[in-house]
């Protein structure tokens, strides 16, 4: 994604969210906002650091799971992926097909349903039209071919509980008609049986520290959370070089001075954050509102949208 060079508003609003509560002590516990020291020049930082997950390979399918003429042998399965609670493994056959089950695990069925729709909209290896499927909770799949439109692929993701799994299926290399459907059927039927019996036994991940909707879409949202006082003000730094969300407020949360999100689509959207409406449940900052934005192409495109943060200060 292309990162485009801060524009000024087009509009007013804003949303904003923000943690501050402890992010000043050195020892990383939570301190009341009021404990903000009220002038100086800097201060301690805090940053998320994540937990050890549990160990989820009990989820995953294994090659007897798979009901084939052709005979499938799994590779040792990979624990949390991309270090994200949960567990992925692949299974090959000797004409080179392939089927991969990847499970995530959250915190709880609605975390589980917002990062189901990120990773439905995030299939990218399969050229083919979405459709719904019965399996799961808000089941899809597409089934079509490869980019290069050399192998037949079908993707299936849903929902069980509070995980979200992404089934692949890779037929011969070189071969369009893909794995067959009553295969493809078997698998997923048989791994959502495994999560419906194995997912309550296992102690679920904590909450994300970040959770972002722009524009009416949930949007991924990945790295560390910093949250730190400076300058009198307190700040707070979530995300990575392909989405960053900065907040500027004052300690006690009473006035925002500023939000950037950079880069939504493409286009930075930032606020001056003073029609910021925020809540606060402990440590966590919910701020809904408005930003607005200039693309970075010819000719300019203006963007505004409405978005809702929450995020969770260590």
């Amino acid at each position: 994604m292309k990162a485009a060079a801060p524009v000024r508003l087009t509009a007013a609003g804003v949303a904003l969210l923000c943690v501050l509560a402890g992010c000043n002590r050195s020892d990383g516990q939570a301190s009341p906002v009021s404990s903000a020291p009220a002038s100086g020049t800097s201060s301690e930082s805090t940053t998320t650091e994540a937990a050890t997950p549990a160990d989820y390979s009990a989820l995953l399918i294994t090659s007897e799971d798979i009901d084939s003429s052709e005979p499938f042998t799994a590779e040792p399965p990979i624990l949390n992926p991309n270090g994200e609670a949960g567990v992925s493994g692949r299974f090959f056959a000797e004409d080179s097909s392939m089927i991969g089950s990847t499970i995530r695990v959250l915190a709880d069925p609605a975390e589980a349903a917002r990062v189901l729709e990120l990773t439905s909209n995030g299939v990218s290896n399969v050229a083919g039209r979405r459709e719904p499927s019965p399996i799961g909770t808000n089941g899809s799949v597409i089934a079509g071919t490869s980019l290069d439109q050399i192998t037949g692929i079908t993707v299936l993701t849903f929902s069980e509980q509070n995980a979200v799994v992404t089934l692949e299926f890779d037929g011969p290399y070189g071969k369009l008609e893909g794995l067959p459907a009553e295969l493809i059927d078997s698998v997923a039927r048989r791994q959502l049986e495994i999560l419906r019996a194995r997912l309550p036994e296992m102690a679920p991940p904590p909450p994300l520290p970040v959770a972002a909707t722009i524009g009416g879409k949930p949007v991924d949202v990945r790295g560390p959370v910093v949250c730190k006082y400076w300058n009198g003000r307190s700040t707070i730094i979530a995300g990575n070089s392909v989405l960053k969300i900065v907040v500027e407020l004052e300690p006690d949360a009473s006035v925002v001075h500023r939000v950037e999100l950079a880069n939504v689509d493409d286009v930075y959207l930032s606020s001056p954050g003073n029609m910021a409406t925020v809540t606060k449940a402990g440590n966590t900052y919910t701020v809904i509102g408005t930003a607005s934005g200039e693309s970075d192409t010819t000719p300019p495109r203006q963007v505004t949208e409405p978005f809702e943060i929450s995020l969770t200060c260590p």
